[in-house]
């Protein structure tokens, strides 16, 4: 969906403006992209059964602390496979500091994800999006 090509163009524009164009470029849109599709994909099964993502809090949170470690794990697999292309690779390196990344990205989902939400529900009310859901009904 759009929201993967959002995250593939912001963090293309950020890998430009920091370190250019590499052989590894394309490798490092993957972890953004992992963490909208995953959101995207609940979003879009929420709303099938005619639920907003929004309105549950719990699940909202935990879907956003599963994006934050499914990013975490690509953007590990990415920094290794860019340590072993571009010749830096260490283990100190690529895994030393991955508890350090996964809190960080917890605790930013828990951060994003409280403001997400009454910003979410603000939108709707505002007319943003669509009117209704409604539950699809499978016809055989």
């Amino acid at each position: 969906g759009g929201g993967g090509a959002v995250a593939a163009l912001g963090e293309c524009m950020s890998r430009m403006r920091s370190s250019g164009f590499t052989v590894t470029t394309p490798l490092w849109l993957t972890p953004p992209m992992i963490r909208a599709r995953t959101i995207g994909l609940a979003a879009s099964a929420a709303a099938k059964q005619g639920k907003r993502l929004e309105r549950s809090v719990l699940w909202f949170y935990v879907l956003c602390a599963a994006a934050a470690v499914l990013t975490t794990l690509s953007n590990t697999g990415v920094i290794w496979v860019d340590s072993l292309l571009l010749g830096y690779f260490s283990e100190a390196y690529v895994f030393g500091d991955f508890t350090v990344r996964l809190v960080t990205g917890l605790v930013t989902s828990a951060v994003v994800a409280t403001a997400a939400m009454p910003v979410t529900i603000a939108l709707r009310r505002s007319g943003f999006g669509p009117k209704t859901i409604r539950p699809q009904i499978q016809s055989n």
